[in-house]
């Protein structure tokens, strides 16, 4: 296991070391074929080879990722005092949607056909179809306009703890209604299909109860099978996160991307990628998703012991 864990983390550096060089280099390359005089492109990636071999070596040496133009500021120091807004929210988000999708999802197995499994989960599977920028603007129109309970914008600087929490409502439930009803609709499968097994009979002859066997027997079952899943819910709604952050005006890193690839001119919006900032970023967004299936992995053999990550046979 430690071997494995090991080899994983190696793995996630080398991961996020090449997604960060090609974003470097190709997002040179595209600046140099846009931007340049008209010359051949065999010679953008000269040049591009030449300022990524001066960056890797900047980052090796002094952990420098080079300064953002746009701020005139260190671009790592920048993406710091802006990382933890977004981490924060995305967190908050994956504990909701996790922990009411599964037990929502455990409740309408346990009681299929009910007027819960027909109300509840066909309810939320509804709400969980809309878009996430249709739902975040619906939340902020009813919650912050209409009903005055939720700023309608994000707010965090100076405020108590009460309001903080109240500034992540409409955010974390503008991501977690679409995950939500994934996990409910996979949970309820997993554990109606594990019901439906023979060796359910043989432990009610036993004497076991519904509870007992869905606690004891099954639920690690049904955990293995969703814990996977997670990692690829998680990277769908950090995408989804991004859009989150800029209608809502989240001081995060979504924001500062933005601001980093759109630039605006004379003559309207144009792309102009502020290299320094879109590659701290860019990194960032993946080693949270790397992290993530890092972790869940690693809560594999802790939930069922008879899983041996690492082994070959």
């Amino acid at each position: 296991m430690l071997r494995y864990s090991l080899v994983r983390l190696f793995l996630v550096t080398i991961t996020l070391f090449l997604i960060v060089s090609l974003v470097q280099f190709f997002g040179n390359v595209t600046m140099l074929a846009k931007w340049s005089m008209p010359h051949p492109l065999y010679e953008d990636f000269i040049v591009a080879w030449a300022r990524y071999k001066v960056f890797l070596r900047n980052v090796v040496v002094d952990w420098d990722f080079g300064d953002s133009f746009l701020y005139n500021q260190d671009a790592w120091e920048l993406a710091m005092s802006k990382m933890w807004v977004t981490v924060k929210i995305n967190l908050a988000a994956y504990i909701f949607y996790v922990s009411f999708g599964f037990s929502i999802g455990l409740l309408a197995a346990v009681y299929k056909d009910t007027l819960f499994d027909k109300v509840i989960v066909n309810l939320i599977l509804a709400i969980g179809s809309i878009p996430i920028y249709i739902m975040i603007l619906g939340l902020i129109l009813f919650f912050g306009y209409r009903l005055f309970i939720l700023d309608p914008l994000y707010t965090q600087v100076g405020v108590g703890l009460w309001e903080g929490f109240k500034g992540l409502i409409i955010p974390v439930l503008a991501l977690s209604f679409w995950p939500m009803a994934n996990i409910i609709r996979l949970t309820r499968a997993e554990l109606i299909d594990e019901l439906s097994d023979e060796f359910v009979n043989i432990l009610k002859a036993k004497g076991l109860t519904r509870r007992q066997i869905i606690f004891r027997h099954m639920l690690k079952h049904v955990l293995t099978t969703i814990i996977p899943e997670m990692t690829n819910t998680f990277v769908v709604i950090l995408s989804f996160s991004f859009l989150m952050e800029i209608v809502y005006q989240v001081p995060g890193v979504a924001k500062l991307m933005y601001d980093s690839i759109v630039t605006s001119s004379g003559f309207g919006n144009t792309v102009y990628l502020d290299m320094a900032n879109v590659i701290v970023v860019g990194g960032f967004y993946a080693f949270l998703a790397l992290m993530v299936g890092f972790i869940n992995d690693m809560i594999l053999p802790l939930i069922d012991p008879r899983i041996k990550m690492g082994v070959k046979r």
